[in-house]
């Protein structure tokens, strides 16, 4: 029924399985970073999402002024 309103190229497009994840708009980027064993264990005992959980504190970091950054 599709091919014949739509034609059969653009039914065989709709109805092809869409493999993995949406792109998102705004993608994170894939980093390599060396962190102490207690900083990773701590932020893993707290969970699932443990990652977005080092992503929302380094977000932190970068909010808080300057001279505390400085440490």
């Amino acid at each position: 029924m599709l091919a014949e309103l739509l034609g059969s190229d653009a039914a065989r497009e709709m109805l092809k399985p869409k493999r993995g994840r949406p792109a998102s708009a705004k993608p994170k980027e894939h980093v390599n970073i060396r962190l102490n064993t207690d900083v990773v264990g701590a932020f893993k005992d707290s969970g699932a999402g443990w990652q977005t959980h080092i992503n929302n504190a380094l977000r932190e970091w970068l909010k808080a002024p300057a001279e505390i950054k400085k440490g």
